[in-house]
């Protein structure tokens, strides 16, 4: 195992994408907070951080109207594979991705490439929100690749308060965090709001359950 340096690092990839590491302080808009060695896997135990200040005090998400400077965060996780949980109670003892400041979110491992994460702020200017990745487990080809999104308080796409993941469009699908047919296994611990935007010329809202590829059906069933 390779115990990780706490290192400042910035980079530019080939779209132009602006790549944080451990240590970096982010403020721009779009940024990715990447693992050590990005596009490469890493290998080893530590804790990665970074701190994300507001861009510009115009950048506000209002949780009540008197709240001066605050904002919030849109996390997309183009790539979150660390190791799951333990295989008993299913908690992360492991690996842990963890938002510190601003409204609570749950502690998450596992793989959770696709999915996406909302972060309320606290007030001023300065309140920062750290990110960390922390890994403990064994060895293991970890990456990760996080889109950090600064949403101003008055875009019409920001969330509602008191989400954690916000679903817009007349159709789509929600996955629990570490979700995989096969081999993933349900977190403990977790106590978030699930959000969906009421769309125009529409009323309710339809829940199905989506199909099991690992499903085993007996003659008949469908």
């Amino acid at each position: 195992m390779i115990v990780a340096p706490m290192v400042n690092v910035v980079m530019i990839d080939r779209g132009a994408n602006v790549l944080s590491s451990c240590g970096s302080t982010v403020r721009e808009n779009g940024t990715y907070f990447v693992n050590i060695g990005y596009p490469n896997s890493y290998d080893g135990t530590g804790s990665c951080q970074v701190t994300v200040l507001k861009a510009n005090p115009d950048i506000c998400q209002y949780r009540y109207t008197y709240f001066v400077f605050s904002l919030q965060e849109e996390l997309d996780f183009d790539q979150l594979n660390i190791m799951g949980p333990e295989p008993i109670n299913h908690i992360c003892n492991y690996d842990q991705f963890i938002v510190s400041g601003g409204s609570p979110v749950p502690t998450i491992c596992g793989n959770n490439m696709g999915n996406h994460l909302y972060v309320d702020a606290g007030s001023g200017i300065n309140a920062p929100t750290v990110l960390s990745v922390v890994t403990s487990g064994p060895s293991l080809d970890r990456n990760w690749k996080i889109r950090i999104l600064q949403i101003p308080c008055a875009a019409s796409y920001k969330a509602e308060d008191g989400c954690s993941q916000y679903f817009t469009g007349v159709a789509g699908q929600i996955l629990s965090f570490n979700y995989d047919p096969v081999v993933g296994a349900q977190l403990s611990n977790q106590d978030y709001g699930i959000c969906i935007r009421a769309e125009r010329n529409f009323c309710g809202v339809q829940y199905t359950q989506c199909p099991d590829p690992g499903a085993v059906h007996s003659a008949g069933e469908k």
